[in-house]
Formats: C-alpha cells, structure tokens, sequence
C-alpha cells in the first residue's frame, strides 16, 4: 500500500526548487512582510502598521538591496511580537 492512496494512478510532479522571492522571504521574512503586488514588489519592517515606510521595487534584487540598506540603517524592527505581524501588505 502506498504512503499516500490519493497518489495512486497519479503521475508525480517534480518538486518546484524554491522561487527567489521565497528566498527573500526566508531570508528576511522575520523582519519584513514581503509581498509581490501588480508586479511590484514590496516590504515593510515588521513594526506595526503605519511605522515603516513600504519599500518598493521593480524586481526582486532590487527590493533585496533596499532591505539591507534598511536594515544597515535602522536595524532590527523594534517591538516585535505576535500580534505585531500584521502591519498592511498582505501576502
């Protein structure tokens, strides 16, 4: 019996490498809510909402650089906790 009887006579799908925006949410996803809206791509400090200004960019790399210049400048968001983690960009 398989691990799985719902994949049974089913042809198995290669495994999908990880994309590079989920790599940026891995990367900084604790101190920033990232999100790709209308093909922009966005983040804010996980501060609450209205505290941060949404850095904005036309490609993933360039919203990588913009956080870590973010970061280099203001460090870790303060405040963080669990109810902190909505701050308006939604994903």
């Amino acid at each position: 019996m398989p691990a799985d009887p719902g994949t049974v006579g089913k042809e198995r799908q290669p495994q999908q490498p990880p994309s590079e925006l989920e790599f940026l949410r891995w990367d900084w996803g604790e101190l920033y809510s990232i999100a790709e809206i209308d093909g922009e791509f966005c983040a804010t400090r996980r501060e609450g909402h209205n505290r941060s200004k949404v850095l904005r960019a036309g490609t993933i790399a360039g919203l990588r650089q913009k956080i870590v210049a973010d970061y280099a400048t203001n460090g870790a968001p303060k405040g963080l906790d669990a109810d902190n983690y909505s701050n308006g960009i939604t994903t």
